[in-house]
């Protein structure tokens, strides 16, 4: 018999929000009406320390409708054929609450939720039948003396039939292929769930492409979701599809670029073994000549640096002691030794850096060769295309002799030495095609933006 209780007095389930949302708009405004005008005919289902099992929406109505009692039926709930009260009051939430609504009413994936749930308690496992012991009766249909006469008469309370994902969704008042559907939502990564829950108008998930998800394996969910993001729900599953097959092909081919890198990177120290002894060989003599010059260089300065510290400071004296100043006696032969100093520093400078150049441009040379296969580097074919395209690019400049005579003296110089280079390259591998072994001293440059 039901009774009356005060709204203050009742609590929600903790766990309804995860299942079911609240009614919203019109369907709201409409359920509130007949609220108002009919009152509560159908009582709420509470346990007896007042949790709602079914009939949130009811009470949320009557608070705002300004009630303070509404009808009720008190259910006691214990531990029963191997179910703990706390799974019977999350079974009838959720089995009053789906057929009551409709599950075609309710969010995807809290209807997937729901079904997971069930299938937990029912203990229905993928792929076959489970033998359980459940009560056939809900909870929601008894008062408290009926229970009392159920858990007392166990031949009328429990059956020793199979529970299948059919009899679930015979129950559910939906078919089993859309029960199997909804509850593949439950294999999605958080990240999709999230899209079918709250998901906007531009950042969806369409159930057909969820449905597809939830067959992938959870790394696969997460490399799918890292690449498209929320915006997976605008691409089809066609393209997930082709998406996914170019990411094996890359791999392959990462596969096999990784092994020829093993290979080229051995074949990088035999040429390293060969650029150190390629090294020119007055090359460390020139650096350890300039390498003396600046150390001796610097001890002159430094001591011409002292000397005219020296001098500044007697001249800031008074004029009677300026009279009596001398300068040292070594300070101009000093002078001109340092003079000397700086032109043989000079000279063995540009030495240095000529050689330096050369050996960077061997240097280039080689690291040319770590990404090239020595046999491929004679494929004429390959050759000949680039010459074609060399001529292809210069030929317009045999063109310009009206410009060229514009040019001065200084830019006309520029132009043929590196006419000049070209000539040079030319003998080089003229020799090298009859077969003798001869480096290059032809420095390559690579262009700069800020190069004029």
């Amino acid at each position: 018999m039901p009774i009356k209780i005060n709204v203050d007095l009742l609590r929600p389930h903790p766990r309804n929000k995860e299942f079911f949302d609240d009614m919203e708009g019109d369907k709201w405004k409409d359920f509130v009406e007949s609220i108002k005008t009919s009152g509560i005919i159908q009582p709420l289902i509470v346990t007896d320390d007042y949790v709602v099992i079914s009939g949130h929406q009811r009470l949320k109505a009557a608070k705002e409708l300004g009630l303070t009692e509404v009808p009720c039926e008190v259910h006691e709930y214990v531990d029963k054929d191997g179910i703990t009260a706390e799974d019977w009051k999350l079974k009838d939430l959720l089995e009053s609450n789906l057929m009551q609504r409709g599950i075609g009413n309710i969010n995807p994936m809290k209807s997937a939720r729901c079904i997971g749930e069930l299938k937990r308690i029912y203990n229905i496992k993928k792929g076959g039948d489970k033998k359980s012991i459940l009560v056939n009766s809900s909870y929601q249909t008894d008062t408290v003396s009926d229970r009392y006469e159920i858990i007392g008469s166990e031949s009328n309370t429990v059956s020793d039939s199979f529970k299948t994902v059919k009899e679930l969704a015979d129950n559910l008042g939906i078919s089993e292929r859309h029960l199997r559907r909804l509850d593949k939502l439950n294999n999605l990564i958080p990240p999709f769930q999230n899209l079918i829950e709250f998901g906007s108008d531009k950042n969806n998930l369409p159930l057909q492409l969820a449905e597809f998800l939830a067959s992938r394996s959870k790394e696969e969910q997460e490399e799918l979701y890292k690449t498209f993001g929320n915006a997976i729900g605008s691409y089809t599953k066609e393209e997930i599809v082709n998406y996914k097959k170019e990411i094996e092909t890359y791999k392959n081919e990462l596969k096999k670029l990784e092994k020829e890198k093993t290979e080229l990177e051995e074949a990088k120290t035999e040429l390293e073994e060969e650029l150190k002894n390629a090294i020119p060989k007055d090359y460390e003599e020139i650096k350890q000549a300039l390498k003396d010059a600046e150390i001796r260089f610097k001890e002159l300065q430094s001591r011409i640096n002292y000397l005219e510290e020296q001098k500044k400071n007697l001249m800031n004296q008074p004029p009677q002691i300026i009279e009596k100043v001398v300068e040292p006696s070594d300070y101009k032969s000093l002078k001109e030794q340092t003079e000397k100093y700086k032109e043989q520093y000079k000279k063995l400078y540009d030495e240095y850096k000529a050689k330096e150049q050369e050996l960077e441009a061997f240097k280039h040379h080689i690291e040319d060769l770590h990404n090239a296969n020595p046999v491929e580097l004679l494929d004429i074919v390959d050759f000949k295309y680039t010459i074609n395209k060399f001529l292809k690019d210069v030929t317009p400049l045999i063109y310009l002799g009206e410009q060229f005579a514009k040019l001065n003296k200084n830019e006309k110089e520029k132009w043929l030495e590196q006419i000049e280079t070209v000539q040079r390259w030319i003998d080089d591998v003229k020799q090298a095609i009859d077969g003798n072994v001869k480096g290059t001293n032809i420095i390559y440059l690579e262009r700069k933006d800020d190069v004029k």
